[in-house]
This record gives structure tokens, C-alpha cells and sequence, in this order.
């Protein structure tokens, strides 16, 4: 039935062209005698030979054989899902959204136009993404509050997009991609352009994640990761530091974090960046950033003395713990009411430690 229907369908196309059998074989190397076994049904063509003869009554090769065999639709079922699924390998390896789909759509986009069509659409689609993720990153550090949903919700909608036509196209044998940009159309000989836009769209990732290889100094300079850890490795060596862990950030955004040593040298137990570490006097730092936050804004005034922010005296307040807030000794102390916030900031309260 096959064969009856390609035979058809050949002597109606060449019919339609004015051609005889002798002219279609002069048009091709397919000889005359093949041509007439294939229009009397003796033979079950070559899918080679198929497209011989297509390409010279310039038709497509689904004019001459349709897939309408069960197992050959079944087939491009599989094929289809199977290009249209790959690119969700990009998430656990980089790129591949994009190559594996381009691998599959060189290898199969001479057997069908399907294939051809599907392809293109999905390769132009990823390559879209991929410019897309590197645009929200950029969003990420320079749009304060709503880059950071542009690049959360970037990945969330390529997967919720790719499942869509998993699904559509196991319906329908159809695919939809929205805010495709169209790198490649659906001509011959594009195979070629694909694997430059691929390769452009490599470089200019390389190029990116080489730039958050450095961190950026508070004069503007910048410095390799690298050379960071490298120092840090040699001083805590030198001075014999049993264990540090470091966090640089920029522009709010944590860029750096290093862990070295042991949190317990003595059993060998390795620090890690999930370790709980005392605090201890590094929270003076952060305290006096907060504390010149609060003087810009205008809460505070670095000499006016502390106790008139109060509403009572501070000797007034009922201890929360046995030691460290129990301030009763002042009462009979005549100069604590002249301290102020500068004082505390620079440690001439004259106070013994650990009472601030």
C-alpha cells in the first residue's frame, strides 16, 4: 500500500512538471528503469533516491512520502521528544540545552522537514535563553530589588516552557516558543550559522563568568579570586591560624567566601562555611557601621551623651541577664551621663570590658 502510494504519487508530480521519465532521470542520477519500477510499485525507494527525485520536480520530500505508517509516526514521536526534551540536560550541564538539541537537528533534518522545523525553533529558543539568563544576571547586580525576580523567574519559565512542548508535541506534533529570537529560518545550509551563534553565544558566557573571577577593591581596582585565596592561605599559614573563614561582598552581593583550617585542631575536625563560629569582637565592626548608618540618617549625634535618648536612667532598667546589662553600680557614678557615642565607638568610656 506503501509502495502503490509513493508510485502515485511520483508519476502525479512529474505529470504536473511536464516532465517524462527520460527528463526526471536526466534531472537526477536516478536512472529510468528505477524510476519506472518505483511509479509501477515494484519497488520500496530509497529515502536517498526519494529526495533525488523531489529536489528535481522541486517539491518537498513529503509530497513524495508522507509518514503516515504507524511505526514511522511512532518513530518521529520519539525523535521529536527526544529534541524537544534534551535541552532540560542544561540545567546540570552548561550548554547543553542548546548542543544537544543542535546535534540532533544536523543529524535528522534531512530525513524531514518536521524535523527541520522543530529544531530550528527549539535551538533558536535556547540560544534565546541563554541570552536572556546572562541579561538578568546583569540585572541581578546593577537593578537593585526587582533584577533579582527578573533572574529567579528566567530558569522557572524556560523549564515551565520546554514541559509545555514536551507535552504539545506528543499532542499535536506541534511546538510553540514564545520570545524566540529567529538566529536561524527554516532555508538550507544554516547548519553552519547555528554553530557560529553557538560558539559566539560560548564565548561571550566564558566571558562573563571571567568576570566574576575578580573582586573589586574599594578604590575601584580589581583582584583575582585566586590571588585572594592565595593570600589569605599564606598569611593564615605564617601566623599559624587554626582556622578562618572569609566573605568579601560587592555592591551587597556576597562574590567571595573561603574557609581554611580545622574548628577543632586537636580532633582534626575540618572547618567547613556551615560551621557556627563566635562572633566575639567582629561584631564591633558591624556594630560601628551601624552605628555611622544611624548618624547619616540622622537617629543619633556622635556627641550628644547617650543617656538622653533614654526615658530613664539606665541604672533604672531591670538586669536580663545575671552580668552583662547590669548597670546599678552607676548610681553612684557622677560622669556617665557625659558619655556619648563617639566615646563608645572609640573605647574611652573608661569603663571595664565587657560592660558595653
Amino acid at each position: 500500500m506503501k509502495n502503490q502510494s509513493i508510485a502515485e504519487r511520483l508519476k502525479y508530480q512529474r505529470k504536473i512538471k511536464g516532465l517524462s521519465q527520460e527528463e526526471l532521470s536526466l534531472r537526477t542520477n536516478v536512472t529510468v528503469r528505477t524510476i519506472q519500477r518505483i511509479e509501477s510499485a515494484e519497488v520500496n525507494p530509497h529515502l536517498n533516491t526519494i529526495k533525488l527525485l523531489a529536489a528535481a520536480l522541486d517539491i518537498e520530500v513529503n509530497d513524495l512520502l508522507p509518514l503516515n505508517d504507524p511505526k514511522e509516526e511512532t518513530i518521529k514521536k520519539k525523535w521529536l521528544l527526544l529534541m524537544h526534551a534534551t535541552p532540560l540536560l542544561g540545567l546540570v550541564i552548561p550548554l547543553c540545552n542548546v548542543l544537544v538539541p543542535l546535534f540532533l537537528w544536523i543529524h535528522k533534518r534531512e530525513d524531514n522537514p518536521v524535523y527541520d522545523e522543530h529544531g530550528i525553533k527549539i535551538i533558536n529558543f535556547q540560544i534565546s535563553i541563554l541570552i536572556y539568563a546572562l541579561l538578568s544576571f546583569v540585572a541581578l547586580i546593577t537593578v537593585e530589588g526587582f533584577g533579582f525576580f527578573i533572574f529567579i523567574l528566567t530558569t522557572p519559565l524556560c523549564i515551565a516552557i520546554v514541559i509545555f512542548n514536551v507535552i504539545y508535541v506528543l499532542k499535536k506534533d506541534k511546538c510553540y516558543y514564545p520570545l524566540s529570537i529567529p538566529f536561524l529560518n527554516f532555508k538550507k545550509n544554516t547548519a553552519s550559522k547555528a554553530i557560529v551563534l553557538i560558539l559566539l553565544t560560548a564565548f561571550v558566557t566564558s566571558c562573563n563568568t571571567k568576570s566574576t573571577d575578580t573582586i573589586e577593591r574599594l578604590d575601584g581596582s580589581t583582584i583575582s579570586k585566586d590571588s585572594v585565596t592565595y593570600k589569605i592561605d599564606h598569611i593564615t599559614k605564617e601566623a599559624h591560624v587554626t582556622g578562618m573563614a572569609v566573605a568579601i561582598f560587592n555592591n551587597k552581593q556576597p562574590v567571595y567566601k573561603h574557609v581554611t583550617g580545622y574548628k577543632d585542631a586537636s580532633k582534626k575536625l575540618i572547618l567547613t562555611d556551615s560551621t557556627n563560629i563566635y562572633g566575639a569582637s567582629l561584631s564591633k565592626a558591624v556594630f560601628a557601621v551601624l552605628t555611622l548608618k544611624m548618624v547619616e540618617d540622622g537617629i543619633i549625634d556622635l556627641d550628644t551623651p547617650l543617656e538622653t535618648y533614654l526615658p530613664k536612667k539606665i541604672y533604672e532598667y531591670e538586669p536580663q541577664t545575671k552580668w552583662h546589662d547590669n548597670y546599678n553600680d552607676l548610681r553612684s557614678d557622677s560622669l556617665y551621663h557625659k558619655i556619648t557615642a563617639r566615646m563608645c565607638l572609640a573605647h574611652t568610656t573608661g569603663f571595664a570590658n565587657w560592660i558595653l
